[in-house]
């Protein structure tokens, strides 16, 4: 992601404004941005790089757009009922903004991901054969990264967070 994107404004706000005590301008030494532009950050549009996978004919099993309710609650949504994944959090992006609303707010992990995006944008559920493929159509897409940050197993549907 590029940012909270629509997750947890308020939340964020409060964090920021309440708790932390900055204004729209106020620099924290994390953030290459003021705290006002880190808010206003632009979203993410997924849809050049999804099309390109789909007329690459690259097999997409599930995918999630991480909005309200983060991983913890948008990933479940397209999982069948025998499915559960694992997330291994040292695999996906740390964006500076998190760690510091998590600091802020001193919220545990669980908050975080069941709040904010941390990170991940958007997820893809594909079968790991065709990972490199998938690797080799995104690499003209320089904005949009491809981390592997977790595994589809067995057991009801809901994410596990590891590491």
């Amino acid at each position: 992601s590029s940012g909270l994107h629509t997750n947890g404004y308020s939340l964020a706000r409060k964090l920021f404004f309440e708790v932390g005590g900055y204004d729209v301008d106020g620099r924290i030494d994390e953030l290459s941005a003021s705290v006002g532009e880190t808010l206003l950050a632009p979203h993410i549009n997924y849809t050049q790089p999804i099309l390109h996978l789909l007329a690459q004919k690259i097999s997409i099993k599930g995918m999630a757009h991480i909005t309200g309710g983060g991983l913890l609650e948008n990933i479940p949504r397209v999982l069948p009922g025998h499915c559960a994944v694992e997330i291994n959090k040292r695999f996906c992006p740390t964006l500076p903004v998190f760690k510091v609303l998590q600091d802020l707010g001193q919220l545990p992990d669980s908050e975080s991901y069941r709040t904010f995006n941390m990170g991940i944008g958007l997820i893809m559920i594909v079968s790991p054969e065709v990972i490199p493929e998938m690797r080799a159509v995104l690499k003209s897409y320089v904005n949009y990264p491809l981390y592997e940050i977790g595994k589809v197993v067995a057991g009801k549907p809901e994410v596990r967070l590891l590491g």
